[in-house]
């Protein structure tokens, strides 16, 4: 019943926290954010975990979404994806960076005559 649903009918009943149409949605869009995800992240658990916070956030933001027709509720649910994706690989990128450099062993000492110019 639920599989024969319009995205507009889908996005009214998932309004209305009918646990059916929340896993109909589930069924179909989970395969094709995960797919985003792993593009992204490049590993299958991160992947699997960012869907299921992408689809849970787009079902609790569901009654802020402006419906524009057949294929934007994919479109809106793609964009929640993208974005943690990204935020996912900024944060990784910032946790590789060191942030004590005593234990860096490829910085130089300062030659003397630069000791000399420190005021």
């Amino acid at each position: 019943m639920y599989n024969n649903l319009s995205e507009q009918e889908l996005i009214q009943a998932c309004c209305k926290k009918d646990k059916l149409a929340e896993g109909e949605l589930y069924s179909r869009y989970a395969a094709k954010i995960f797919t985003i995800c792993k593009r992204y992240t490049g590993n299958i658990e991160e992947a699997q975990d960012l869907m299921q916070e992408s689809l849970l956030q787009a079902l609790n933001k569901l009654h802020t979404f402006n419906y524009k027709g057949e294929g934007s509720l994919y479109g809106w649910i793609k964009k929640i994806a993208i974005n943690k994706a990204i935020n996912l690989n900024t944060r990784h990128r910032w946790r590789m960076v060191p942030t004590d450099f005593r234990f860096n062993n490829s910085i130089p000492e300062p030659a003397p005559e630069e000791i000399d110019l420190i005021p």
